[in-house]
């Protein structure tokens, strides 16, 4: 199993696991489930709640070495509106673990708020989205998996985008180096006419289908 290093000046990853508790379920899918959890730095009494990302192990023997590099691919980003990963547990079992959203998956905030949501707030929401994926673009990135349900709300006035878990083909990505098509562990994805993946303007399409 790979580890993940970290970028070129960047900090290491790599947690401790007895710093890290899970508590309860939040979320589950296909390859594992997310937990809300506690985590503590190292020499220090700082408690901080987070969301861990974890691998079951039959799917971690086909899959942990592309789950890693799920982890090696958010650790390269810093914007407000992008999940930040905060580090890995890379030994078996693996966890990611991430920033918590308090509010959830948008998707429910929005269907559960939508008599109060003022058009200022689905104004600010929509902004801050497109400002993380004109971010992904200029790093060369494509999300391909743009939906509600890959949008979490961290507070009533802040949406980060995210890569929630869903039942794939093992030819299908959450991100995409245009350059490569895939990140290495991936088959590169075909568009419908049998030619290249159309790199950020799916992205763009998308985006346009969440808005109407």
């Amino acid at each position: 199993m790979r580890k993940i290093t970290p970028t070129p000046g960047g900090k290491d990853y790599e947690l401790c696991r007895h710093h890290v508790s899970l508590e309860e379920i939040i979320g589950e899918g296909q390859f594992g489930s997310v937990y809300r959890g506690i985590f503590r730095r190292k020499d220090s009494s700082h408690l901080q709640d987070v969301a861990i990302k974890t691998c079951k192990p039959e799917s971690e023997r086909l899959l942990g070495n592309q789950f890693l590099e799920e982890a090696f691919i958010m650790q390269q980003f810093d914007h407000p509106n992008i999940m930040k990963l905060i580090g890995v547990c890379s030994d078996s079992p693996i966890w990611l673990v991430m920033e918590l959203a308090d509010y959830g998956e948008m998707r429910a905030f929005l269907q559960k708020n939508k008599s109060s949501l003022s058009l200022t707030t689905l104004l600010l929401f929509a902004y801050q989205l497109s400002t993380a994926l004109s971010y992904l673009e200029s790093k060369q990135f494509v999300h391909r998996d743009i939906a509600a349900r890959n949008v979490l709300v961290s507070s009533p006035e802040c949406a980060k985008l995210v890569k929630q878990e869903r039942e794939c083909r093992e030819d299908e990505a959450w991100l995409a180096r245009e350059e490569q098509g895939m990140f290495p562990t991936l088959r590169r994805q075909r568009n419908s006419m049998g030619g290249a993946s159309t790199g950020s303007s799916l992205d763009e399409y998308s985006w346009f289908l969440i808005k109407v």
